[in-house]
């Protein structure tokens, strides 16, 4: 292969690679492409938004060479400066909600990237309306891992499980878990199990300590296998008060699909539109305590209903192999890559 990719992340890289969606991503690209892995977000923990000048440690140092394919991987469009020192091609592949970005931010990317790879139809539909630079949609995926349907029936509290922790503080309260701890504090019919990424879990703790709960949420944090936990949910949650912290299609609830769990998921996340189609749960709109009282209230009351359509659909459109071999077909075929 004449051409050398780069791979380049921009977040922080759990211990475990299996907790983090996009590192999964990037690194199962790197075997497929025999790329070079870059991560050059600039400390060891997350922090909420950084400034892009800060984004340059362990650049590619091969990043001006012409026959270079760089491909950075970033939950949204930022203006970075290593767009810019990029002589060769530039990928840049957007994980969560395009549609709610300004219109002016897309000149930058027009003069400075070659191709745009989003993951979802909203996201596409807006972006080939705003830019000139090509724009492709490939759907990604999850590894089931032995993943199967489950038709145990629900007895007791409901079993909620939340698999996409928070990374920083701020996500805490964006990512909806203080509103659901405040309302499981006023509910015996919730049970929450909460998977972490190795941080947060003292501030998470004294959160549980002070609403009271400390008897119906479990906190895991450790390596783990998904198919343990989801296929023992009654319900997968994952709610996002803003755009850029949840994947569009994130993979916990990809992997619910493949257990044959029911949802609850807000409007934001693109994926809602599947839920909804497939009524395979409930979708709420503003990520409050009162919608999701209704939510939970509904889930419950029509169990059986859900959970039957959420056995009967198909994930198999969201396939991590079939990711891979898309994202692999499309940068050849773009950029007239002898396979």
């Amino acid at each position: 292969m004449k051409n050398k990719f780069n791979i380049i992340l921009s977040s922080v890289e759990p211990k475990d690679k299996t907790l983090d969606a996009v590192t999964q991503e990037a690194y199962g690209l790197k075997e497929m492409l025999n790329g070079t892995i870059f991560n050059i977000y600039p400390f060891n923990k997350p922090s909420s938004l950084l400034p892009t000048y800060l984004y340059k440690r362990n650049l590619p140092k091969d990043i001006n060479k012409e026959d270079r394919i760089n491909i950075l991987f970033h939950p949204s469009l930022r203006k970075f400066n290593v767009l810019k020192k990029a002589k060769g091609k530039f990928v840049y592949v957007a994980s969560t909600c395009l549609w709610l970005q300004k219109p002016q931010y897309f000149d930058f990317y027009n003069k400075y990237i070659d191709l745009l790879i989003v993951n979802n139809d909203r996201d596409y539909e807006v972006t080939k309306r705003y830019l000139n630079t090509p724009v492709i949609k490939v759907t990604p995926g999850v590894d089931p891992k032995g993943i199967v349907k489950t038709t145990n029936p629900r007895n007791g509290p409901l079993k909620v499980l939340v698999a996409s922790a928070p990374w920083t503080k701020q996500q805490i309260k964006t990512k909806g878990l203080k509103t659901l701890f405040d309302l499981i504090s006023i509910r015996d019919d919730i049970h929450l199990t909460l998977l972490l990424r190795g941080y947060l879990a003292s501030n998470i703790e004294s959160l549980i300590n002070k609403y009271g709960i400390s008897d119906k949420v479990r906190l895991i944090n450790k390596s783990i296998d998904i198919k343990d936990y989801v296929q023992n949910a009654d319900v997968v949650f994952l709610v996002a008060k803003s755009h850029g912290i949840v994947k569009s299609i994130p993979h916990s609830l990809v992997e619910a699909c493949y257990a044959g769990v029911p949802i609850i998921t807000n409007e934001l996340i693109s994926f809602s539109s599947v839920v909804k189609k497939n009524k395979l749960g409930k979708v709420i709109e503003s990520v409050n305590k009162e919608s999701m009282n209704v939510a939970f209230n509904s889930i419950i009351a029509n169990y059986e209903i859900f959970k039957n359509q959420a056995i009967s659909y198909d994930p198999v459109h969201y396939i991590e192999s079939r990711y891979l071999d898309d994202m692999k077909n499309a940068l050849f075929n773009i950029f007239n890559i002898e396979k």
